[in-house]
Order: structure tokens, then C-alpha cells, then sequence
């Protein structure tokens, strides 16, 4: 992470593929948000018969999402996040403490991007006849109805169902 890369993928595969195993995720459904991160992620979950009903995919713009991650702090004490300008903290104490990651740079941020961008191609791909766009630029109450109402569709989202949502920066 503080070099700007994924955590490889045997290690996040492992994880998820162990989540999705249990029997609550089984019975409920689940929602993956940022995952797959890569095609051989994708096809993991595809061998192990893991298939999303629905790619809910959020449009957001390359700058915006920069602002969004270089803006972004976490209160080491409570681990909640904040961001500089979109989330700041109600208290100057709070804000005294927050603390930035390592990683949460401009150029850090443009690395993983680019990466995302080369990465999502061939996850797009894998998805295409899941896929639901969202304007993931619009203000976060809008984002999340439409979300909502394409997760509340009955043609599209049953219970027990399963979900994807991603981000990408076009």
C-alpha cells in the first residue's frame, strides 16, 4: 500500500472466497464493493461459482477521485474517516489528531488509477451483461438512491442475490 499497489491478489481472493463461503452470505446475498479488482480475481470467483447478479459501477471523474482520496483522514483513536472538505470533524480537537495515509497522495492516487483503469478493462469484460451505471460525480444522497433503487428492482436484485460495486475514474 505505501508503494501505491493492490494487495495481491492470493491474499484478497482467499479472503473474500472465505466470506462468501459462509452460510449467512450463502442465505442473504452480498454486496462486494471495489471487488474484483482484476481479471484473475474475477475469474477466481467464476471457477469457484461466484457470480454476481448485478455490477453496480459508479462514474466518477479522474480529478474528482484524486480530491477525494488526498482530502481523506482517519481519527486514529476511533478509526472513523473524514474528508478535509466533503466530511471535515465537528471538533478542532478531532481534527488535531487526524492523521492522513501514506498512501493518500496525488501522486500515489494517480498510480493507483492508472492501475484501476488497466485492471477494470478486462473485469468490465468478465461483467458486461451485469453491468448498471451510476454517476458516482452526483451528491452522495442521489448516488445512493439510485443505487438503492437498482438494488429495491425485482426484475434484477431477488433476495439472496448478489452484488458488485465498483468505481471508475473516466
Amino acid at each position: 500500500m505505501d508503494q501505491g499497489k493492490l494487495v495481491p491478489d492470493e491474499v484478497v481472493v482467499t479472503m473474500v472466497t472465505q466470506k462468501l463461503a459462509q452460510s449467512h452470505a450463502k442465505k442473504k446475498g452480498w454486496l462486494l464493493d471495489g471487488y474484483p479488482r482484476s481479471l484473475s480475481q474475477a475469474e477466481a470467483l467464476q471457477a469457484l461459482g461466484i457470480k454476481p447478479s448485478i455490477f453496480i459501477l459508479l462514474e466518477v471523474p479522474e480529478d474528482i477521485l484524486i480530491d477525494r482520496v488526498v482530502g481523506r483522514r482517519i481519527d486514529p483513536i476511533t478509526g472513523k474517516i473524514y474528508h478535509l472538505t466533503y466530511s471535515p470533524p465537528k471538533t478542532p480537537e478531532i481534527a488535531s489528531r487526524l492523521i492522513q495515509r501514506s498512501d493518500d497522495t496525488v501522486d500515489r492516487a494517480k498510480l493507483r488509477l492508472q492501475m484501476h483503469a488497466k485492471n477494470m478493462e478486462p473485469v468490465l469484460s468478465v461483467y458486461k451483461d451485469f453491468i448498471k451505471k451510476v454517476d458516482g460525480d452526483a451528491d452522495k444522497d442521489a448516488v445512493f438512491a439510485e443505487i438503492i433503487k437498482i438494488l429495491e428492482d425485482p426484475e434484477i436484485f431477488l433476495p439472496g442475490v448478489n452484488a458488485v460495486v465498483a468505481s471508475s475514474g473516466n
